[in-house]
């Protein structure tokens, strides 16, 4: 399990604002010397929904199973790789141009972002990926 400490920004209606900061000692002195590294210093907020009332300034530990971040890999990585190869080569086949692999492999990604995103949006649905609150301070 994944864990971080985050600070509650705002709390309203079951959705929480959750502020992290990217805690690096060398990413903090670049900070500090260079101002074109900045830009790599980066503090989140996340939304998510958290039935538990919570009040601004809070400090509390969020985790995520490691299964999650194997399904957002798959998810992210996987099925537009896949689906790049398989409608070229189907293109391929169908059209014997190689310019067909190309046009195959453009709508390859084109169909596997939208069924990324039906997925996510399906898991998000279901609540199958979803935060864990595990202490508050």
């Amino acid at each position: 399990m994944i864990r971080r400490w985050m600070i509650v920004v705002e709390w309203k209606e079951g959705i929480a604002t959750l502020f992290y900061k990217k805690s690096n000692n060398t990413c903090n002195t670049y900070c500090l010397t260079n101002n074109d590294i900045i830009k790599t210093c980066k503090n989140y907020i996340i939304k998510v929904k958290i039935s538990v009332p919570l009040e601004p300034g809070q400090v509390i530990e969020v985790g995520v199973h490691d299964h999650i971040l194997l399904y957002s890999a798959i998810l992210v990585y996987i099925i537009p790789l896949f689906s790049i190869f398989l409608f070229s080569i189907i293109f391929e086949i169908l059209f014997h141009i190689n310019f067909a692999s190309v046009y195959g492999a453009i709508l390859g990604v084109i169909i596997s972002f939208y069924i990324t995103q039906r997925i996510a949006l399906f898991l998000e649905k279901h609540k199958k990926i979803n935060l864990l609150i595990l202490s508050k301070k």
